[in-house]
């Protein structure tokens, strides 16, 4: 974290950040050449653009129904306008639009295919006000104009569209223009068109004209300005962006959420700096939930003007959480949206930093936060700086587009191979009759071609009389024999490496004699199951001898495949079979083989397990008025969620707890009514989210005044099975103000998190105001802090993050309320404070090392009322002993076992000792705190190398 000094007039985290970077940056870093799984990827350029055929593509390509990559360019063509194009995976590019102001001007966003089979884009200038436009375009290159912008209904549109199939309209935005001139949401209900033709007709039709609606215009503080990227169609329905400025406190940009049915916007995030700044980049809808994103400035790698930017996930309730920080080696300031490929993992391109300072390529781990580089630009004839995106082809390849460099130096178009394989469907195991037909699939992803061989019992097999597609995705076997019977896999191979398959077990039995019964006996059918994971018990018997019982558990999703049951004696009498139940109805199948190797009829159960089975627990959260928080209007709940979805637990306000119960329904939804004597009730809207691995809690307070969102978080740890990686002691600052009435002092705390993921907090507030808490962190590290404050007139509360592992800072912005009370001596006439906690693991250190790494520092106290500024020069041995304490009569020492700090000095204008205390951040290498001054002030205490 930046420290401003005083005189710098900054007291929050990231506010000595310059402004967001520009569309276009200047000098670019890069990263350097890197393996993916061992082996390099290959880049090849496919198109050098050199002005004629189109220059300066700004967006990334899209996949067309026709397997042909569509795109534009922003620059370039006849008119020196931009183009639109199409390209064949081979690398064959065809101009299909030349802009020439009329119909449009310098297109930077991409385009989208519509259900209705055309493309439909935008340019950010030209058109009969020159502000841009909104078109529509045929396969064949045919363009129509739908929309013209003004400024009044936006101007500048940067970003692709998006079309919601819920309601078929389309979905965009503008960098300026609207209400306040700092950018617009608008939606465009598409024209009647009918289905292209398969052959190029005469021209475009078109039967309706229609215009853009404004949803929305930004005014900076509130909802963020200046949206440069498009937006992303989340899960539920609704419509998520960024801006790249604007926002509450820092002017680094928002992230936002959009309703489509009824056009209200909500800010979700402001970020701060630290944690990114000027974000240009759309949000994507990650596959196990979750909307990821980047930001092209801020972050804690400051290599260039406002940092080198940052990867993020937000959940669509406005959880944040910062992944990554981008700079130098590992690149910087991207511009462009991440894409997830069909492994899983997270892929973008950065505009700077890396080996060369060209742009770069990567890819991200979201479940181990890992981020490999895949390629460094050279500027040479593989180009440099790739604003636009990647997307990923049917062939396991990934394509983009660079801004500039080629041999053309007006940018290129390229594909990025040499992806290892990996399998995505498993064969899977099966027990069939003999003379059956068996087919065993598997599903593969990596750079194309890929080849695969099948082997049985791991020697290769070869097609026959009755095997076939030996080296195919699918092996068929006709008429299958008990000699068919044994273990099978594929391996998968291409340029880059190989993979095999897990081994699916085929049973072929030869069907005479008798016929056996097979029975289930338990659970009982159709009624909730308190658990997932249950013991399915049953019995098998009839006139010949059992050999087996084989069983298989499906859903509308889900399939284990056959598999051999458990027997509880060696007749297979009784048999057991343990499986785990998917969410909804489950399907269970048991068929008995006797010793002759004779089926019995199927016998079918079906059960259901508790849909609240995997989010029962305890749950912690905070509730407030977002834009107006008040001791009344704010506080905390605490519930637990048993299997059966009935709640309870206490919500408290002020000083006050209440206790709250109540029923879910299937869907999560719960309600309850508070009454509270001599005061309004309160009404309680409750969502359990149901989506295993979410754990979160939303919802709504409200009174007959006001209303209130809460959200709330599942504790998970239990510290004998789960231990919490949060485990372990920080220490944490929160930053206080220069204007009165706001505290000059920071006000500082120690924390303690144990393995069962409880926190402990110990803090002191800049009045003097001691504060403590215990609390559960959930699994991703969110801690909702809150501490009801003099006699319940007034609160600390705010969402803190830890990040995944237990190395990393704690941060999250708070608001500090104190009403106005005569009784007290410092800021009686009471405070409202906004600022971001900043927070450092603390690891006690052995003999010999230093907590802040330094042997000179300087003893700073500020504020407070002083005549002038106190500074002191020490020495920290390596002991942590403070020397050179005569100045000042300064006295200073440090608490070992928890990072704290106390001491005093001498005032030499007004001689009054001054006792101060605070806490080291090791991380960060400083230390900060507070001493209480005179007429109602208190003071900063800053130690620092």
């Amino acid at each position: 974290m930046k420290r401003c000094l005083r005189t710098q007039r900054c007291r929050r985290p990231g506010c000595c950040r310059q402004s967001r970077l520009p569309l276009a940056a200047g000098v670019l870093l890069l990263w350097a050449l890197a393996p993916l799984t061992g082996k390099a990827v290959t880049l090849k350029t496919l198109v050098t653009f050199y002005g004629t055929n189109g220059a300066q593509p700004y967006a990334a390509m899209i996949a067309g129904t026709n397997g042909d990559f569509f795109g534009t360019t922003s620059a370039g063509g006849p008119y020196n306008q931009g183009t639109a194009f199409s390209l064949t995976p081979s690398g064959v590019l065809t101009t299909l639009v030349s802009f020439d102001g009329t119909n449009g001007a310098r297109p930077l966003g991409g385009l989208v295919q519509g259900l209705d089979g055309y493309f439909y884009g935008t340019t950010s200038a030209g058109g009969s006000n020159g502000c841009g436009t909104l078109f529509v375009m045929n396969a064949p290159g045919q363009l129509a104009t739908l929309a013209w912008f003004a400024g009044t209904n936006g101007a500048q549109p940067q970003g692709a569209l998006v079309q919601n199939p819920g309601d078929t309209n389309l979905y965009g935005t503008t960098l300026s223009g609207g209400a306040f001139g700092l950018g617009t949401v608008f939606m465009l209900s598409p024209p009647h068109l009918p289905k292209p033709p398969s052959v190029v007709g005469p021209s475009l039709p078109l039967r309706t004209s229609p215009g853009v609606s404004v949803l929305a215009s930004f005014d900076s503080t509130n909802s963020g300005a200046n949206p440069a990227a498009g937006l992303a169609l989340g899960n539920d329905g609704n419509l998520y962006g960024t801006t790249s400025a604007g926002g509450s406190l820092y002017n680094a940009g928002t992230v936002f959420k959009l309703f489509p049915a009824s056009g209200t916007l909500i800010t979700l995030f402001s970020f701060s700096g630290t944690n990114g700044a000027g974000s240009q980049a759309a949000l994507v809808q990650g596959a196990a939930g979750g909307l990821y994103g980047a930001t092209a400035g801020g972050g804690t790698n400051n290599t260039g003007a406002g940092g080198g930017g940052t990867l993020f996930r937000m959940t669509a309730n406005g959880a944040f959480t910062s992944l990554f920080s981008l700079g130098g080696t590992n690149g910087a300031n991207p511009f462009a949206g991440l894409v997830q490929g069909t492994d899983g993992n997270l892929y973008g391109v950065t505009t700077a930093g890396g080996a060369h300072g060209k742009g770069a390529i990567f890819n991200f781990s979201p479940s181990s936060g890992t981020l490999n580089l895949l390629y460094s630009f050279t500027g040479g004839a593989d180009g440099a700086a790739p604003y636009g995106g990647l997307l990923q082809g049917t062939n396991g390849n990934f394509y983009g587009v660079t801004l500039v460099g080629g041999k053309g130096k007006a940018g290129t178009i390229y594909e990025l191979s040499g992806f290892s394989p990996f399998i995505l469907t498993q064969p899977t195991n099966l027990a069939v009759q003999s003379g059956a037909t068996v087919t065993q699939a598997v599903v593969a992803g990596g750079s194309a071609p890929l080849s695969y061989r099948w082997q049985y019992n791991t020697n290769n097999l070869s097609n026959s009389r009755n095997i076939s597609g030996a080296t195919s995705a699918i092996l068929t076997i006709t008429n299958a024999a008990p000699a068919n019977s044994g273990t099978y896999t594929v391996v998968v191979k291409n340029s880059a490496g190989s993979v095999t398959s897990n081994p699916a077990l085929l049973s072929v039995i030869e069907p005479y004699g008798g016929r056996p019964t097979v029975r289930i006996l338990s659970p009982a059918q159709n009624t909730y199951l308190s658990t997932r994971a249950i013991t399915v018990t049953g019995t098998a018997s009839g006139t010949v001898t059992v050999a087996r019982v084989f069983y298989q558990l499906t859903n509308q999703l889900n399939g284990t495949g056959w598999q051999s049951a458990t027997p509880a004696n060696p007749s297979w009498s009784r048999w057991t079979a343990n499986v785990t139940l998917w969410p909804g109805t489950n399907v269970f199948q048991a068929c008995a083989v006797s010793i002759q190797q004779i089926f019995s009829q199927t016998n079918t159960a079906f059960f259901v397990p508790s849909p609240f089975a995997q989010v029962a627990g305890s749950y912690n959260g905070l509730f407030y008025v977002t834009n107006n928080v008040t001791p009344t209007n704010a506080g905390f709940f605490s519930l637990r969620a048993t299997i059966l979805g009935k709640f309870s637990g206490t919500l408290q306000v002020g000083g006050t707890r209440y206790p709250l119960s109540g029923q879910f329904d299937p869907s999560g939804l719960g309600r309850a009514s508070i009454p509270r004597p001599k005061l309004d009730p309160l009404a309680l809207w409750l969502q359990l989210d149901m989506t295993q691995g979410t754990e979160q809690i939303t919802g709504l307070v409200s009174n007959q005044t006001w209303v209130a969102e809460l959200t709330g978080e599942r504790a998970v740890f239990d510290g004998h099975t789960s231990i919490a990686p949060q485990k372990g002691r920080y220490t944490l600052v929160i930053p206080g103000a220069d204007s009165r009435p706001e505290p000059a002092g920071d006000s500082w705390g120690t924390v303690t998190v144990d393995g069962a993921g409880t926190i402990r907090l110990t803090a002191s507030l800049a009045d003097g105001t001691p504060v403590s808490q215990g609390v559960a962190v959930s699994r991703d590290g969110q801690w909702p802090l809150y501490a009801s404050l003099y006699g319940g007139q007034g609160l600390l509360l705010g969402w803190l993050a830890f990040s995944s592992n237990s190395n990393a800072d704690l941060a999250g912005e708070v608001v500090w309320l104190k009403p106005s009370l005569r009784a007290t001596r410092y800021y009686s006439s009471g405070l409202t404070l906004r600022t971001n906690v900043s927070g450092s693991p603390f690891t006690v250190p052995a003999r010999g090392t230093n907590l802040l790494n330094a042997t000179n520092a300087v003893v700073t106290l500020d504020g407070g009322n002083l005549t002038q500024t106190i500074t002191n020069r020490i020495t920290l041995d390596a002991n942590n002993r403070v020397a050179n304490q005569s100045a000042n009569k300064l006295s200073l020492s440090f608490s070992l076992s928890d990072g704290s700090f106390k001491g005093a000095v001498v005032d030499p204008v007004s001689s009054r000792s001054i006792p101060f205390k605070g806490v080291v951040l090791e991380n960060q290498g400083y230390a900060a705190g507070y001493f209480l001054g005179t007429n109602n002030q208190s003071g900063q205490v800053l130690l620092a190398p």
